[in-house]
């Protein structure tokens, strides 16, 4: 499913007529009771996989000279 987000995404950004470009950063999983104590820790790991892929989305910035 995230994969066919993250391509129809692209599409648009490919046709859309605009200055700038959508972007956006999913976290998933599959809540496993064994392995979370909680629902509460279960959404906090999926927070953690969304920040990272938020991260890994930023275009690095370099200093200039």
């Amino acid at each position: 499913m995230t994969s066919r987000i993250s391509k129809n995404l692209a599409l648009f950004n490919s046709k859309a007529d605009h200055d700038y470009q959508l972007s956006i950063a999913m976290g998933f999983g599959v809540y496993d009771e064994q392995k979370y104590d909680s629902f509460q820790d279960f959404f906090e790991e999926l927070d953690h996989r969304m920040y990272d892929s938020k991260k890994g989305n930023k275009p690095e910035v370099l200093p200039t000279i």
